[in-house]
């Protein structure tokens, strides 16, 4: 029952999870401030191409919300004019409807140019990530593709990878948590430095979960929690993670701002292993953390087996 509630809140959510692929218009290159980069970027260019977009996306908000996107940028590297590079654009709730003015967004992003070089980029490809596959939605190389994107909810995530840990021994599961950017968890209002309990990651993911979507009530908050029940039985079995610091300059304010997060990878082993994963799959497609929207919170998970 559990587990159904889980499932019904998910169906709730629509995600469009994209890969924009861009061909560099001049030499450059990304450091680790690139979340804030691209973040910047695409707020600039919202506001020119889709005015109300920009509003829902970067307007004030109620304290606690969630603002209804995030971004992983390309990681730190160096490219010559012309070169290729990828980056992904995640969109949640009402936002994942709006694919074409999000497209319109991209096109005038590169047209303006990243940071203070305004170095810009033309939109190759538009491709959608499902838990299914990949789609073409919109590509520079064939004028006549031009698909809408699926309808994704997010309870897709958990029946598609259902099947990956299922026909595992349950009682030799292992599971690895590799991030694919910095994570910035708080627990008790701190944020973390080192790899978090299985119970802290699966809190995490079901604040951000519920954010995002609307319940009934309490009562069904509280079957949704019940799906938290046997992870204290989950135990850190390894520990490669490691601490990094980001010093972001912010326009608005004009001052240093000093950016925890967590970074490299961990391993969990235990008996209430199984009911973690459910939490992982929603958590690779909803983010992990806050920060999202400047390109924290990507990970990946993969599932093992001890001999």
């Amino acid at each position: 029952m559990a587990l159904e509630t889980l499932l019904d809140i998910s169906a709730r959510l629509p995600i469009v999870a994209l890969r924009c692929f861009i061909k560099m218009g001049n030499d450059g290159a990304l450091d680790d401030h690139a979340g804030s980069l691209f973040h910047g970027a695409f707020g600039w260019a919202l506001r020119e191409a889709a005015p109300r977009l920009w509003s829902s996306a970067y307007g004030p908000q109620a304290q606690g919300a969630i603002r209804p996107f995030a971004i992983v940028p390309p990681r730190p590297c160096q490219w010559r004019k012309g070169e290729e590079l990828q980056f992904e654009l995640t969109l949640f709730a009402e936002f994942a409807k709006v694919v074409a003015g999000v497209l319109a967004a991209l096109q005038t992003m590169g047209s303006r140019g990243l940071g203070t070089q305004r170095t810009p980029f033309s939109l190759q490809q538009l491709v959608q990530l499902c838990p299914e596959g990949q789609q073409l939605i919109w590509s520079s190389y064939c004028q006549t593709v031009h698909a809408s994107p699926q309808t994704v909810t997010l309870d897709q995530a958990i029946i598609s990878a259902a099947p990956l840990w299922s026909a595992l021994p349950a009682q030799r599961l292992v599971v690895q948590i590799t991030c694919r950017s910095r994570l910035h968890i708080k627990e008790q209002g701190q944020v973390l430095t080192q790899a978090p309990s299985a119970i802290t990651l699966a809190r995490s993911i079901s604040r951000r979960l519920l954010t995002l979507t609307e319940t009934t009530g309490e009562h069904e908050k509280q079957r949704l929690y019940a799906n938290l029940n046997g992870l204290n039985d989950v135990r850190l079995a390894w520990d490669h993670s490691q601490e990094r610091e980001l010093r972001r300059f912010s326009s608005r304010s004009r001052q240093q701002h000093h950016i925890e997060g967590l970074s490299g990878c961990w391993g969990y082993q235990g008996s209430g292993l199984v009911y973690l994963l459910p939490w992982l799959a929603l958590g690779k497609w909803l983010h992990l953390g806050s920060k999202t929207t400047f390109g924290f919170g990507a990970f990946d998970w993969q599932v093992g087996m001890t001999s």
